[in-house]
């Protein structure tokens, strides 16, 4: 048997807690999607609020979404100029094998970011920028066109922070660095 301690049983107020949490799971997320395709909703894109009035499982029990959609029937619908456009992720895998999700339309960026990354290891930095600029046919934003080379383009590219490609932050607590460095040592 091992020194480890066995759990102990839950107090009165955590199980009514977990049992809360376990019965009202299901009405939090209608919830959260309901809120959702609101949000999505006002800035022009319907197709999720569609989607939700079509479910025969998620009653119409959200009190903003019935007030907005009986303002739209009463004419008052105030679609913006600029409808936004929902992201559609896709999967990618990184030069260090890791993969996340980017938005589709970043994807040929990803692409020579990581083929300029996986050149670094054989040729110096800016040969392989060149060469990923040229088999990916970079191009400049239009109006820099003048003052930067395809090269300069993918150069700033690489240089973006996660937050600038709608990436969340890469999280470290330094838990297991100690685990990754004695492995590393191996």
């Amino acid at each position: 048997m091992s020194d480890i301690p066995l759990p102990q049983p839950l107090t009165d107020d955590e199980a009514a807690e977990l049992d809360y949490l376990y019965e009202n799971y299901e009405a939090d997320h209608r919830e959260g999607q309901w809120a959702d395709a609101l949000e999505w909703a006002r800035k022009g894109d319907f197709a999720p609020l569609v989607e939700c009035l079509r479910r025969t499982d998620f009653p119409l029990d959200h009190p903003d979404v019935r007030n907005w959609l009986a303002d739209g029937l009463a004419d008052r619908f105030k679609k913006p100029d600029k409808v936004a456009k929902r992201p559609v992720m896709v999967p990618f895998e990184l030069a260090n094998g890791r993969t996340i999700n980017i938005n589709e339309r970043h994807l040929k960026q990803f692409e020579a970011m990581r083929l300029a990354e996986q050149l670094m290891v054989t040729m110096d930095r800016k040969a392989a920028i060149e060469k990923a600029a040229d088999v990916f046919e970079v191009e400049p934003p239009k109006r820099f066109q003048n003052s930067l080379t395809p090269a300069d383009t993918l150069s700033g590219w690489l240089g973006l922070a996660r937050s600038k490609w709608g990436l969340p932050p890469v999280k470290s607590d330094g838990m297991f660095d100690d685990v990754v460095a004695s492995l590393k040592k191996d």
